[in-house]
Formats: structure tokens, C-alpha cells, sequence
């Protein structure tokens, strides 16, 4: 096989056209579409594009590929544990002396958990659908091909279905179906909650469709704006409902709250939108995810965890976890798949950041490039 520095192949303009002609009809006859760009997206959709793909497979060296799949499992076991410490994320991420401060998206997420917090939070289960970014890292051609991670993502991990339709994976309605199970209510929907003119809407129908082809799940789709008038929480039950314009006389019962939407200050223009999502994580509905776990997934975050010592103490601290704490060399697998990461409000951040300007990525936030 060629290897990385050879990949992909040099192709002439017709073997280009070629290619491009069957990837691109490919993509279109299985399902591997995009809404096209609108000012507004029409109520019934009547066209679509072939979504965003690679006209070669990229090679990834399978010892690597083994190590990812070892790896997420102690991801999720940290990604769990951080979301649980309500000290660490206050401090990191809370209003008086993190994030928040200065990130008024973060500082809003903050206040609405610790009201909720202060009223007590009626579901102790989170789901996460975690997605964990990683580059192949090649220093020089002295130095072996490594495993690097980019970011590691927590709400609104996308494209998972449309990769299916090649891959032919299935975690992401499994999940969804497994947090739905633990609600423990057969009839109750699933609700995924989108953005106003989703144009990646065929990649949350496909776990639509796969929730209630292989586990009768049904699905309902609101918006932010459409929350506002259509959910209510019973005070005393805290179930939440859902009212659907074509029903008005019997409001359904959501069991899981998918969050495909509320990972930009975009998602809440106004006070009432952070209320909306309040009412939400209010319920007895299991939120993926809630906003604890939401607000875990900050890149100011994962910079504070490459401090010295933060590994053990959310993975391997016997006194804490007893024998659920891991081993040293989960944490030394975890930590090598880091590449350095420093916070500008550090001292000597800023310094470092113009002195090697050329070497560095300068990391947002938030989800989605925001």
C-alpha cells in the first residue's frame, strides 16, 4: 500500500471527472444528501445535494485505529466523571471564576444548571453521544505515525447516521434506545430537538427511521420556537409533554430529549429560548445531553484536564473510585493522545501564542466552530 506521504493518487482531469461522476451518484442513490442552500428551507423539501465526502478512503494504520476504539472507552469514563463533578465545572466553566465570565453563551448554560441545581435535578441518568476527533500526527519521516486527538465532542455529534450508510455502525440509535428503555416508558417518543432550516436533516431521519423500524420508537422533531408553545412539564410528575398542532387533545410523553440544536448563542436569540431549554432539562426526560454534560464538553476543558495530576484524579484515584478507579496506563494512553494545549488566560499565554504563532492552532470554545 502507498503510503500517507503518497496519498491519494495523482489523477488526471478525466480520471477526475470520472471519479467524481460515480461518487456523486453514489452518494445521491444511498442516501448520502444534504438540503441545498435556501434563504428560507421550504415546509416540504423537494430537492437535495449529495453531502460532503472523500473520493478516496484515507488509509489509518490499524494498530491506531485499535487504539481509538480502546480509548473511548476511558473517554467516556472521564467525559462521565467530569460531568458529575459540579465543583470542577463550576470552576472552570461557572460565571464567577470560569468560562462563564467572560463567555456569555457559557455563562447562561451555567446559571440555568445551577437554578436547576437549586430546585433539584429530577433525572439522575445522562446519555452522551460522544465523538472523539483525531488526526494521524506524522512529526517526520524519523518519527513513527502517531494518534493525536483534535477535540472531543459532547452535544450535536453529527453525520454519524450518514457515515453509517457506509460504515454500517449503529451506536447512535442504540443509544438513544437504551436511554429510552431506562425511562421505562413504552409509549412515550423520543425528541429530537433541531435548528430552524436544518440542512442536515437526512442524517438525523436516518436514526429517525432506524428508532422505529428496529426498536418502535416513535420520533417527534421541534424546533426552539416550537418548544416555546408545544412542551409543558407536569409539576408534580415532571414528565414532559409535547402538544402537536395536529393533536391538540393528546400531548405525547417524551422519554429522551436529543439535542441537535443548542450548541450556539445562535440557537437562543432571546431570554425565552434559555428558558425553553430550562423547561427541558426541568423534566424527567433523559437529556443527550443534559447541560452539565453539555457544558463538560468545553474546550476550556479538555485544556485544564492536560494539567499535572487531573488524569488520576478523575481516572485512577483509588481513595475517590475504589475499584472502579483505572489504571495508571489508561491515564498515560489518554494523556499521549494529547498534543500540548495552553489556556490564554495562563500566564504567559498570550506571550506564547505570538512567539509561536506559526505552531499553533488557536482552539473556540464551543461546539461547531462557534
Amino acid at each position: 500500500m502507498a503510503s500517507v506521504h503518497e496519498w491519494p493518487p495523482s489523477l488526471s482531469d478525466a480520471q477526475l471527472q470520472a471519479l467524481t461522476l460515480l461518487a456523486t451518484t453514489y452518494a445521491l442513490s444511498h442516501g448520502l444528501v444534504y438540503l441545498p442552500v435556501a434563504a428560507v428551507q421550504p415546509a416540504v423539501p423537494t430537492a437535495a445535494i449529495h453531502a460532503p465526502l472523500a473520493l478516496f478512503p484515507s488509509p489509518f494504520p490499524r494498530p491506531l485505529f485499535q487504539l481509538a476504539r480502546r480509548l473511548q472507552s476511558t473517554y467516556n469514563v472521564l467525559y462521565a466523571r467530569v460531568a458529575l463533578d459540579e465543583q470542577f465545572l463550576d470552576r472552570v466553566m461557572g460565571e464567577l471564576e470560569g468560562v462563564g465570565r467572560v463567555d456569555e453563551f457559557t455563562g447562561q448554560l451555567w446559571k440555568k444548571w445551577k437554578l436547576l441545581r437549586d430546585e433539584g435535578i429530577e433525572q439522575t441518568f445522562h446519555l452522551g453521544l460522544f465523538r472523539s476527533d483525531y488526526l494521524l500526527h506524522v512529526p517526520n519521516d524519523d518519527q513513527p505515525i502517531s494518534l493525536k486527538q483534535v477535540e472531543f465532542n459532547t452535544i450535536s455529534s453529527s453525520f454519524g447516521a450518514l457515515s453509517e450508510r457506509i460504515a454500517g455502525l449503529h451506536n447512535h440509535p442504540e443509544g438513544l434506545a437504551a436511554a429510552h428503555k431506562a425511562y421505562n416508558t413504552s409509549h412515550a417518543h423520543i425528541l429530537f430537538v433541531v435548528q430552524d432550516g436544518e440542512r442536515n436533516v437526512f442524517d438525523q431521519r436516518w436514526l429517525e427511521y432506524e428508532l422505529l423500524e428496529k426498536h418502535s420508537i416513535h420520533v417527534v422533531r421541534q424546533t426552539f420556537d416550537q418548544l416555546a408553545s408545544s412542551a409543558s412539564v407536569d409539576l408534580h410528575s415532571r414528565i414532559l409533554h409535547i402538544t402537536l398542532p395536529s393533536d391538540l387533545h393528546a400531548p405525547l410523553e417524551v422519554s429522551v430529549v436529543y439535542f441537535r440544536a443548542g450548541y450556539t448563542p445562535a440557537d437562543y436569540p432571546t431570554p425565552a429560548h434559555y428558558d425553553t431549554r430550562a423547561l427541558l432539562e426541568r423534566s424527567r426526560a433523559i437529556k443527550c445531553p443534559s447541560i452539565q454534560l453539555q457544558l463538560a464538553g468545553g474546550k476550556k476543558v479538555q485544556e485544564v484536564l492536560t494539567q499535572p495530576g487531573m488524569l488520576e484524579h478523575f481516572l485512577c484515584d483509588a481513595q475517590r473510585w475504589g475499584p472502579r478507579a483505572l489504571p495508571q496506563m489508561d491515564a498515560d494512553a489518554v494523556r499521549a493522545s494529547w498534543m500540548g494545549m495552553w489556556g490564554l488566560d495562563a500566564e504567559g499565554g498570550v506571550e506564547r501564542a505570538r512567539a509561536q504563532a506559526a505552531g499553533l492552532v488557536l482552539k473556540p470554545q464551543r461546539e461547531g466552530g462557534e
